[in-house]
């Protein structure tokens, strides 16, 4: 996730900085509410909050899926009906064997692309 920032930072609140390194933390913004705070440039890593009320603020979403089921406390509460997959990678991970990273952008038709 970081090596797709290419410089850029990447705004997290508190809770979801706790997984990243040290070496990761240069990269990181932590901020109490990211999602409102963060430009519309910036990316930002939403873990454990609602991402519905900055739907307008949003242009892309990258999602990345595990290839196991986990019980949650929280989904994406987004409907993505007007949302375009424009790319899809696996690659292994450190913790699981695949994990699949989909980017989507907002608003595009087959036409478009």
């Amino acid at each position: 996730m970081i090596n797709h920032l290419h410089g850029r930072k990447l705004w997290m609140n508190e809770y979801s900085a706790k997984q990243f390194e040290e070496v990761y933390r240069p990269f990181i913004v932590v901020d109490e509410n990211p999602a409102a705070n963060s430009g519309e440039e910036d990316d930002c890593f939403a873990e454990n909050f609602s991402l519905a009320p900055y739907e307008e603020k949003i242009s892309a979403l990258i999602i990345y899926r595990w290839n196991r089921k986990y019980p949650a406390d929280r989904h994406l509460d987004m409907d993505l009906a007007n949302w375009r997959l424009v790319h899809t990678e696996e690659f292994p991970g450190n913790s699981h064997d695949k994990i699949t990273r989909e980017e989507y952008i907002k608003g595009m038709t087959g036409e478009e692309q």
